[in-house]
């Protein structure tokens, strides 16, 4: 990654307060394409441990 969590979430935390659940979405790599409704994705927190989004 360019910029380290925490430099991201102190940005964000300028703009309004994250909570607890929010998920943040940084962009992917050359080549991938947008989710859709209906895309399934994974999340991976050490809270979360792999609940399916």
């Amino acid at each position: 990654m360019v910029h380290s969590v925490e430099s991201i979430l102190g940005y964000l935390h300028e703009w309004y307060e994250p909570l607890p659940g929010d998920l943040v979405w940084t962009g992917t790599p050359e080549g991938v394409g947008a989710m859709n409704k209906g895309d399934f994705g994974r999340v991976l927190d050490e809270e979360l441990r792999g609940r399916d989004s």
